[in-house]
C-alpha cells in the first residue's frame, strides 16, 4: 500500500520517467534495473499565447530561479518560476493592476 501512495503523490507531482533496461544474456535472469530518470516539462504554463512575458532571474549568482509575468488578461498578471531544484513552472502569484 505503501508503494501505491508513493506513486499517486509522484503522478500528482507529474515530474517522474521510469526506464526498464532491457534483459540480455549477461543479466542474472531474476534481476530487472531500473533507472529513475528525471523527466521535466518546461512549456509555458498556457494553452494561448499571453500577451506579453517579463522573464528574469535571480540576482545573486548562481541563479536560483527563473520567473516570467505573464499579462493574461482583463488587468490581471500571474507570476510563474522555474526554481533550480523543482521540475517545470510552478505558479507564484497573481495581481490585479488597474
Amino acid at each position: 500500500m505503501k508503494f501505491v501512495g508513493i506513486i499517486i503523490l509522484l503522478l500528482l507531482h507529474g515530474c517522474l520517467y521510469v526506464e526498464e533496461s532491457p534483459h540480455s544474456s549477461t543479466h542474472d535472469s531474476s534481476h530487472v534495473e531500473i533507472y529513475h530518470n528525471h523527466y521535466c516539462d518546461y512549456t509555458e504554463p498556457y494553452e494561448y499565447t499571453p500577451d506579453l512575458c517579463i522573464m528574469y532571474q535571480s540576482s545573486q549568482p548562481p541563479a536560483e530561479f527563473t520567473c516570467c509575468v505573464w499579462y493574461v488578461g482583463w488587468g490581471w498578471s500571474e507570476e510563474w518560476c522555474i526554481w533550480n531544484d523543482s521540475c517545470g513552472w510552478k505558479f507564484n502569484t497573481e495581481y490585479y493592476a488597474y
